[in-house]
């Protein structure tokens, strides 16, 4: 597993375990019989559901010193527009800090 494959698992274990309902959300792309196949929107979160008071939660997992895209950027800002909880994480002490 990836050491932020690592860091994701890490804060989907927490949030499940402090009643958030969240979960992975997979996006990118992969070659399959010679053609490219897109999946999931570009940008969007690596977890994704909602906290326990039914607030959208939208979780970006990164490892340490790690850099979201343009897109995600992007994404991060639409949704903190719409008052949904956006947490950039590299541990569960990010999630903590943001009162998850």
């Amino acid at each position: 597993m990836t050491i932020e494959g690592e860091v994701v698992k890490s804060l989907l274990e927490y949030l499940t375990a402090n009643g958030h309902t969240v979960w992975r959300n997979n996006s990118g792309a992969v070659r399959r019989r010679g053609r490219m196949v897109r999946f999931g929107k570009v940008g969007s979160p690596d977890l994704i559901g909602h906290t326990r008071n039914g607030v959208a939660i939208y979780v970006e997992a990164k490892r340490p010193g790690g850099k979201r895209s343009p897109e995600q950027v992007e994404f991060a800002d639409k949704a903190i527009a719409c008052h949904c909880t956006y947490v950039l994480a590299e541990s569960v002490d990010d999630l903590i800090e943001a009162g998850l």
